[in-house]
């Protein structure tokens, strides 16, 4: 099924005998979303630090308890 969506938008020469795949087709996508997850996993502790602390300063110690548990 990819090597046909791929064929298809222009990924994979297959005018002579042997396949040809172009190898940033296939890896740009995994090197994204190995990227994203891996910046989405350094901030988020970050983001819901400051979270919590917003919640101690609005709505008191009840807000903020079930956010730090």
């Amino acid at each position: 099924m990819i090597l046909f969506q791929l064929s298809q938008r222009g990924f994979i020469n297959t005018t002579e005998d042997e396949v040809k795949l172009d190898p940033l087709a296939i890896i740009f996508p995994a090197l994204l979303l190995f990227t994203g997850a891996l910046v989405l996993l350094r901030l988020l502790p970050w983001v819901l630090r400051l979270v919590g602390w917003l919640m101690t300063k609005a709505r008191g110690m009840s807000a903020a308890l079930p956010g730090w548990h």
